[in-house]
């Protein structure tokens, strides 16, 4: 007697937003999420890009939580132009089990620079607990950037996962957005005296490719992008 195929289950991979935050002209090396409660057994993401007066990646960002989560640096690309500005663009992780009202704080722990910054803060219920990221891809130069981009992924997100991509350029005017069909989480066009900035955070879901697009992105000095999948679980 044939037993009816039965296919596996595959938890609906469930996102929420939470604290997002700009920081524009700040004089710091300090930046603080609003206060927000992370769902009980998913995943936390924070996705950060930011442009700074000498290079805002070294030394590195690192991140912490008034609730003491382990986080992951997953993605990390920077660059610096000729005139000392420099684009960061990370994406970290951390697991949650219980849900507790925090704050996130990204810091330079080098001397505080004039900085515009973009702080994206999401979770994800029903994440692949054993391997929670796919593939991945970081870019970052200088000139030579203009009109659409598409960046790769190191591996093709499935149907059921989520891929998120965040960048930070530096234009001649506002020149970055987000791909067709995506999702846009947040964007900051700002400028800080004669220095233009420009960044976008998204994301997209039912995306089985390796490709992640920008409609527009002209960079004229200097620009850092990276992505991740979220695996469903």
């Amino acid at each position: 007697m044939l037993m009816p195929f039965i296919a596996p289950s595959i938890k609906p991979l469930r996102p929420t937003r939470h604290a997002d935050t700009e920081f524009v002209d700040t004089s710091s090396n300090s930046f603080v999420s609003g206060s927000f409660t992370p769902t009980d057994s998913s995943l936390l993401v924070v996705m950060w890009t930011a442009i700074g007066e000498g290079n805002p990646g070294q030394p590195d960002y690192t991140i912490s939580d008034s609730q003491g989560l382990t986080w992951t640096r997953r993605v990390f690309a920077e660059n610096e132009d000729a005139s000392a500005w420099g684009t960061t663009a990370i994406i970290w992780t951390a697991p949650v089990t219980t849900g507790a009202s925090m704050t996130v704080t990204v810091a330079n722990p080098g001397a505080a620079e004039q900085t515009d910054a973009l702080m994206s803060i999401l979770d994800f219920v029903g994440y692949d607990t054993g391997t929670p990221i796919g593939g991945t891809y970081t870019a970052s130069g200088t000139s030579g950037e203009a009109g659409s981009r598409t960046d790769t992924l190191s591996a093709a997100a499935t149907i059921h996962d989520y891929v998120l991509a965040a960048a930070c350029i530096e234009p001649l005017g506002s020149d970055l957005d987000v791909g067709t069909g995506w999702t846009e989480l947040y964007r900051l066009d700002n400028s800080i005296g004669t220095v233009d900035i420009d960044s976008a955070h998204q994301m997209i879901t039912r995306h089985q490719s390796t490709d992640v697009l920008w409609d527009t992105f002209v960079s004229s000095f200097s620009y850092s992008s990276c992505g991740i999948v979220i695996n469903a679980g």
